[in-house]
């Protein structure tokens, strides 16, 4: 997944904070890293990702359930 600028940001803020629960419209890079992460949950619903894809986001913390971050 390189050169991809969300899992970039999902994955420096993991490591930064140890989980995706990102708040309510954080930004990373001019990219709103919690709409990016609900596309992807999104994205996944829809049967849109390969196993690949989806393992390398449970390899930065990807919470598939909803997910209510705080303001």
């Amino acid at each position: 997944m390189a050169g991809d600028r969300g899992y970039e940001a999902a994955s420096a803020y993991f490591r930064l904070h140890g989980d995706l629960k990102v708040p309510r419209r954080h930004s990373a890079s001019s990219l709103r890293l919690d709409a990016w992460l609900g596309r992807q949950r999104a994205a996944r619903r829809e049967g849109l990702f390969s196993d690949s894809r989806i393992d390398a986001l449970n390899q930065v913390g990807m919470n598939w359930g909803k997910f209510s971050p705080s303001s």
